[in-house]
């Protein structure tokens, strides 16, 4: 049987993706490098071309990282893989939204403000398909 991780990685990547490599690629996750978006969030490319029309990230959030309201150019689908998340537009509390656990998924779109945050004690990962290029606009 499969895990609900699986089939949401499974499902988000076959209908994202616009077409896979020539050749096979294996990364293990202990060799993944992540760079620094801000402090508290990483993330490493997975495939494509974060400037182009579509890509693949993992993103890492820090332990009880707070987030910030911002915005994105472009929509995107996320699953959590790893940890816990929280996922909010403005106008919502933190408080009335549910904590995402592994497997869980959510989308956004463009422009909307809104905030993501890791309220558990350990690292969150989270596989994001970007509709579009990656920009992060804080929001005031």
């Amino acid at each position: 049987m499969f895990s609900r991780t699986a089939v949401a990685l499974a499902t988000v990547t076959v209908f994202s993706l616009p077409a896979l490599a020539d050749d096979s690629t294996l990364i293990l996750a202990e060799n993944r490098e992540f760079q620094q978006m801000m402090p508290g969030m990483d993330f490493t490319v997975v495939s494509g071309d974060p400037a182009g029309e579509t890509s693949t990230l993992l993103i890492r959030l820090a332990p009880g990282y707070p987030g910030l309201f911002h915005t994105h150019s472009s929509s995107y689908t996320a699953v959590v893989v790893k940890g816990q998340h929280k996922h909010w537009d403005e106008g919502q509390s933190a408080d009335d939204v549910p904590v995402l656990m592994p497997g869980d998924t959510f989308q956004q779109p463009a422009e909307a403000v809104h905030r993501d945050a890791n309220p558990g004690d350990e690292p969150s990962l989270i596989f994001v398909t970007m509709h579009g290029p990656l920009d992060f606009h804080p929001h005031k």
